[in-house]
């Protein structure tokens, strides 16, 4: 028999090893974030709540979300709503109601239409991030 050179030889023993060995396992796909909202609120209200629809799901039943106070700033009030747009008004829980209608002639209700960070303040929703 003929001896085949060193080389060729440890070649061909490591394509045996490869195929021998079990596949690698791929890692799962990673799910992608959710969208949120996160909307913090500038009141003089002890409570605040946001009663919205998420995604043109139906509405919340009233009062709606009850926001968090913010440990360092007594009038803000902040809140993280899953999903990709935002219809709402803002209340205290009682009969006080904060909604854009309130500034003008037209009866409607605060949007966003995409995820993020945003403030309402003085009636006025602003993009943060």
């Amino acid at each position: 028999q003929q001896q085949q050179p060193p080389q060729y030889a440890q070649q061909q023993q490591q394509q045996q090893q490869q195929q021998a060995a079990p596949p690698q396992q791929q890692p799962p796909p990673q799910q992608p974030a959710a969208a949120t909202i996160h909307l913090s609120y500038t009141t003089g209200w002890h409570h605040a709540y946001v009663h919205f629809s998420v995604d043109g799901k139906p509405w919340t039943n009233a009062p709606g979300l009850r926001m968090k106070s913010d440990k360092q700033e007594h009038n803000l009030k902040t809140v993280t709503i899953e999903g990709s747009k935002l219809e709402f008004v803002m209340n205290n829980g009682d009969n006080d109601w904060d909604s854009p209608g309130r500034f003008s002639d037209k009866q409607k209700n605060y949007e966003i239409n995409s995820p993020g960070t945003y403030r309402l303040k003085s009636g006025k929703v602003e993009r943060i991030k």
